[in-house]
């Protein structure tokens, strides 16, 4: 009994231990979780984006669901510029817990800007309000949403109030100002910013708009005058300098823009920026020797770093000259031969080999860089390329699928796909993929055009109309479509239908022989044979030596059994066109 009573005190002791250890390291790890999230915000707050990403990212692996962490990581990624990366941060927050605001906020913003759905926004907006009705980036994102609907009056209300309530806050006014220079009242957008000024006379977004309203009303000399007020205020931002070098570049001062980028590049000799700005700048004037005489400079003192080379060697090859590209090339892979930049150059040098119709080269370096980074997602889409050309489909196939296991809305990559699986006979396949690229994107008309293409070789008329006529849809002007509608409307024995496009089409291209053939051919197939010789006579008046039409009135001569006059209406037209060998054979 003693026995049972002993076993039975050691079990509960350990039990005891097991459930106090736990709770410590429970305890641990919250501690540990908010020791990253909290070092991550300092980091984020200094400016250390690098290092803010990591400690958001131990947070997040210690607690998969902690939102706030998810939110720091977007406004991070926001910082960072990229949109994609913040999109995913934000969208997961709010998943875990709707409450954050100010990742709903952020969410809205960038459904708006990147034109992803102004509904959306709306509702992120509307969301936020219900919870905080003063909440101003809910407001201002509101605004936003008003104004691109053009709903410029409830626009400028909330924009009036916010001002009136939170007359510290900048983006109210320069939402304002931006109403009122879209409407051309400059001088009120100008009242707005410097009364935003006389409160915060350093204000770097409300000068530099200023700046910009003065240039674009010819006041330049007033321009100038807050470019240069912003070098006084912050006098170690080299930006600011920078932005009055692109004024002056754009008013025509280049001396003065060309000094003002010298005595920067002199003052930060290691700044490869600045030193690279100056090549563009010389790119832009055409100066080619002072850009030629900046890159190998820059060559020279950094001979580590591939941007000059980079460009240096487009340069050579926009000149045609294919050998000096690769010697730079080569040039940068004996200096540095191993890590990012060395395969960079690879890739690099593998794009002219290409461009060289050297594929064979071209591949062998590819093969190359695949072998050391199998996740290079620029050299399989090369590789692609390359073998769609050599017309091995099922190789390119196998390479732009790689691609897009890496990078799944590439659309540029979907539309090679696609085009690879109808060339190698597989057209489920290729209307699979261009209806997966109108799917990202309703508005790529290449992917319309494909799907056209498909549809006509298999016969389905109706189909490929309904594609047509979403192409016009959305560019009602767009010839090759008119055209295509028009000889499908014949096909389809649809003439009047066809007549309506065709005339368009004559609008538009008042001086083309094509679309009055085309709308002979139509008025054929209406049996108005006397309208159709006259669209076949205004064809050749436009050019005399299209074919066709003068083919169709000669058909129509013989069919009447008018040999005499079919010849000579065929040396008539020789007269006009001499040199087209077909008349000769006509005849």
């Amino acid at each position: 009994m003693k026995t049972s009573l002993k076993i039975k005190f050691i079990y509960f002791n350990i039990l005891i231990f097991i459930l106090v250890s736990s709770l410590l390291a429970c305890g641990s790890l919250e501690d540990k979780k908010m020791k990253f999230y909290n070092k991550g915000k300092t980091l984020l707050e200094a400016g250390q984006h690098k290092k803010a990403r990591l400690e958001f990212k131990n947070a997040i692996q210690i607690d998969p669901k902690f939102a706030q962490a998810y939110s720091k990581l977007g406004q991070l990624e926001i910082k960072e510029k990229n949109i994609k990366h913040a999109y995913g941060a934000f969208s997961k927050a709010v998943e875990l817990d709707p409450q954050i605001l100010v990742a709903q906020v952020k969410l809205g913003e960038i459904m708006l800007f990147s034109g992803k759905d102004i509904n959306a926004a709306r509702e992120k907006a509307i969301f936020v309000l219900s919870k905080e009705p003063e909440n101003v980036d809910a407001l201002l994102l509101s605004a936003s949403c008003l104004m691109k609907e053009k709903k410029q009056v409830a626009a400028t209300k909330i924009l009036k109030e916010l001002i009136e309530k939170k007359p510290e806050r900048i983006e109210a006014y320069l939402s304002l100002a931006g109403l009122k220079v879209e409407n051309n009242d400059f001088i009120e957008a100008a009242r707005l910013l410097n009364s935003f000024l006389k409160k915060d006379p350093e204000n770097k977004k409300a000068n530099l708009f200023l700046a910009k309203i003065f240039e674009k009303t010819g006041k330049l000399k007033r321009a100038e005058d807050h470019h240069q007020k912003l070098i006084s205020f912050y006098p170690d931002q080299n930006m600011f300098r920078l932005l009055l070098a692109y004024f002056y570049t754009r008013i025509k001062k280049f001396q003065e823009a060309e000094k003002i980028l010298k005595d920067l590049i002199n003052a930060n000799r290691d700044d490869e920026n600045l030193r690279l700005t100056l090549v563009e700048f010389y790119s832009k004037r055409n100066q080619k020797e002072d850009m030629l005489y900046a890159l190998k400079e820059l060559i020279n003192d950094m001979p580590e770093k591939i941007k000059a080379y980079e460009l240096l060697a487009r340069y050579y090859i926009w000149q045609k000259s294919i050998p000096k590209a690769l010697e730079v090339v080569d040039q940068f892979l004996t200096r540095v031969t191993r890590g990012p930049d060395y395969l960079r150059a690879k890739f690099l040098k593998a794009n002219i080999c290409f461009k060289a119709k050297n594929n064979k080269d071209a591949l062998e370096l590819l093969g190359e860089i695949l072998k050391e980074n199998r996740d290079d997602s620029r050299a399989w889409a090369l590789k692609g390329d390359i073998l769609a050309i050599k017309r091995d489909f099922i190789g390119a196939i196998s390479a732009y699928r790689t691609v897009l296991n890496h990078a799944p809305e590439d659309i540029p990559i979907y539309l090679k796909l696609a085009r690879a699986h109808a060339l190698n006979s597989e057209p489920n396949l290729a209307e699979e993929n261009f209806k997966k690229v109108i799917e990202l994107n309703p508005k790529i008309i290449q992917a319309h055009k494909g799907l056209v293409d498909m549809y006509l070789k298999a016969g389905k008329l109706p189909l490929a109309q309904q594609q047509l006529q979403k192409i016009l849809g959305m560019e009602p002007d767009n010839k090759s479509a008119l055209s295509s509608l028009g000889r499908l409307s014949m096909t389809m024995n649809k003439p009047d239908e066809g007549l309506k496009y065709i005339d368009h089409l004559i609008r538009l291209e008042p001086t083309s022989a094509v679309p009055y053939h085309q709308k002979g051919l139509l008025n054929l197939s209406k049996k108005n044979v006397k309208i159709a010789l006259t669209f076949f006579e205004k064809a050749l008046e436009r050019d005399p030596s299209f074919v066709p039409s003068l083919n169709q009135l000669i058909r129509h001569l013989v069919k009447k059994n008018q040999l005499d006059m079919a010849i000579n209406r065929c040396k008539e037209q020789i007269t006009k066109s001499p040199k087209t060998a077909l008349y000769y054979v006509s005849l």
